[in-house]
This record gives C-alpha cells, sequence and structure tokens, in this order.
C-alpha cells in the first residue's frame, strides 16, 4: 500500500489500549508515537509526555490544527486516533483534505453514525461487519477445544 501512496489510518471510539489492540490485529503500527487521542482532555495514558515533561503530540482537534499551522504535520502521519467522536472523525477528514490529502473511508454500514463520516470522504466503501464474538476461555485462538454445548 505504501508503495502506492496508500497510508492506512485507522479512527477509534475507544481508548488508546483498545485503539492500539484493534490496529495491532490490522497490522498498522503501534509503537510509540503512533497514536493521537481526539478527546480535548485525555486520560494520562494517552498522552505521551517526553523526557522534559513536554506533550510530544498533541491531543484534541483544536490542538492538532494549531500544531498543523505552527510547528508540522507530524500528526497528518500518525495511523491511530483513539477517543474519536463521529464529529472530531469529520472534521479530521476535513484536515487531511485541506493539507491536500484524498480521504477513502471504510467502515461498517450497520453503525448509522458512519454514514456521516462516509459523506466527508472523497472515497467511501461501506461493508456489513458481522459481530464476532469470541470464546472468552481462550480469546478466539483457532486451537480452542470448547465443551458442546
Amino acid at each position: 500500500m505504501a508503495a502506492g501512496g496508500i497510508r492506512a489510518v485507522l479512527f477509534s471510539k475507544e481508548g488508546v489500549l483498545e485503539t492500539k489492540s484493534l490496529a495491532q490485529e490490522l497490522g498498522i503500527d503501534t509503537d510509540w508515537n503512533a497514536w493521537i487521542s481526539l478527546a480535548d482532555d485525555p486520560s494520562q495514558l494517552t498522552m505521551r509526555i517526553n523526557n522534559d515533561g513536554n506533550q510530544v503530540l498533541p491531543c484534541g482537534i483544536e490542538k492538532i490544527k494549531e500544531h498543523i499551522k505552527e510547528v508540522d504535520t507530524i500528526p497528518l502521519q500518525v495511523p491511530m486516533f483513539c477517543d474519536a467522536t463521529e464529529e472530531v472523525t469529520r472534521q479530521m477528514f476535513e484536515i487531511y483534505q485541506q493539507n491536500g490529502d484524498i480521504v477513502a473511508c471504510i467502515g461498517n454500514i450497520m453503525n448509522s453514525e458512519n454514514l456521516h463520516i462516509f459523506q466527508k470522504a472523497n472515497v467511501a466503501v461501506g461493508m456489513k461487519i458481522e459481530p464476532l464474538f469470541r470464546c472468552q476461555r481462550c480469546n478466539g485462538r483457532d486451537n480452542c477445544v470448547r465443551p458442546n454445548v
């Protein structure tokens, strides 16, 4: 995908731990500076602080806009955004588009919030995604031996 100029970015309404877990399953980079919280008041777990006590990446839409205008476009290179509501996801799509990116969105059509997000993308693909139920004993490993029910 990278050779074709395509970069995967995950927007999740979940917190950072859940978002990182999903990103790992999708093969998205989850290293130290791989996520930004879109919450205006993120948890300490979500914020990234350097050795000098300064926040490394901005959190929240307004801080992201400010960072892009005054510092650099690094927030647009981050592969994961947690604490993403419908509204802030649409705003991030606008920011990408204002900075010359084409936004292609893939998401679950069974989630009505996604329909408004799809409208903001340049290209949208809606998929009907069935809920994935995992065995609580083995967390979905293939070699689980479940008793007959």
